[in-house]
């Protein structure tokens, strides 16, 4: 089994050494590849971004919205406070009792807690397995799949018995005439 990522492929040999190496543009690979049956999986380019930065990412713009939301409650509690009396300077006793502050407390922390729950549990609607791009192949071959969406290098679509699936197509320009002869029902999307 080897996995194309854009033009590099890693892999491994029957004796279980791994390889890694670079192939030019070359259509006709996957079909010579599933003749020999060999096992193929697939991975965009893109794959690599760090989980670290991702989660950095995530952090800072929670960060950003609570700063945001703490500068429009100072605001808040300017205007409730009505005009500043010499000597005296609000109190927090006072910003806690105010109701407003309350209220927007409220909703900020509910919809804090729904941003990180989105993130931590993203809404994934059916579940889907990851298929192997050669198992794919396979099982267009047998006519068990039912009907795909592809969308850029990335096809998801279900199986004839509706269980759903994924998966990511290396450069195969003639996978759309091999779906066609086996009835699949293809639609094509814009890539995300």
């Amino acid at each position: 089994m080897f996995t194309i990522q854009g033009n590099n492929i890693n892999g491994r040999f029957t004796d279980s050494r791994a390889f890694t190496t670079y192939i030019p543009n070359n259509p006709d690979l996957v079909n010579r590849l599933t003749e020999k049956n060999v096992r193929i999986s697939a991975a965009p380019v893109d794959e690599n971004v760090s989980s670290l930065f991702g989660v950095l990412i995530s952090w800072f713009l929670m960060l950003l919205l609570i700063g945001v939301w703490i500068f429009f409650m100072r605001r808040i509690f300017r205007w409730t406070q009505g005009p500043p009396r010499s000597g005296t300077a609000p109190t927090v006793d006072n910003f806690r009792k105010n109701p407003l502050f309350r209220w927007c407390l409220i909703i900020a922390l509910t919809f804090s807690g729904l941003i990180v729950a989105l993130q931590i549990f993203p809404s994934r609607g059916r579940p889907q397995f990851t298929l192997a791009f050669s198992d794919f192949l396979n099982d267009v071959s047998r006519g068990q799949v039912a009907d795909v969406t592809i969308q850029g290098n990335n096809i998801s679509g279900h199986f004839t018995d509706n269980r759903a699936f994924m998966t990511y197509i290396p450069n195969n320009p003639d996978l759309v005439n091999r779906l066609t002869e086996k009835n699949v029902r293809v639609s094509a999307a814009p890539a995300e």
